[in-house]
């Protein structure tokens, strides 16, 4: 009797071990595929400015930069300078910051 106790307890706890095993590969598997959609966006942008943009009268027109921030808030985006942006947007976005383009 002492014999079959142990044997269907630890056939029990190993089934229960494995279902849980498996709940734990599944939300692996849920937040992986969460994280992938997450940072996989295109986007296709068409600039169109004036003729005259960023001309000085010493030079006929300066260069036009654009940067892509892929943020998860934009919490600190809106709080940061920008000069700090400019100058050290790793650092000013911290942890907001998925990718920068």
């Amino acid at each position: 009797m002492c014999t079959k106790f142990w044997v269907f307890t630890i056939l029990l706890i190993g089934l229960s071990g494995y279902g849980l095993l498996q709940q734990g590969y599944e939300d692996a598997l849920k937040a992986g595929k969460e994280a992938i959609e997450l940072k996989h966006y295109y986007y296709n942008f068409k600039v169109l400015s004036a003729h005259l943009l960023n001309q000085t009268d010493k030079s006929p027109q300066n260069t036009f930069r654009m940067i892509i921030y892929q943020l998860r808030s934009d919490n600190r985006f809106n709080q940061a300078y920008y000069y700090d942006l400019l100058t050290d947007a790793d650092h000013a976005l911290a942890e907001e910051l998925i990718k920068k383009i």
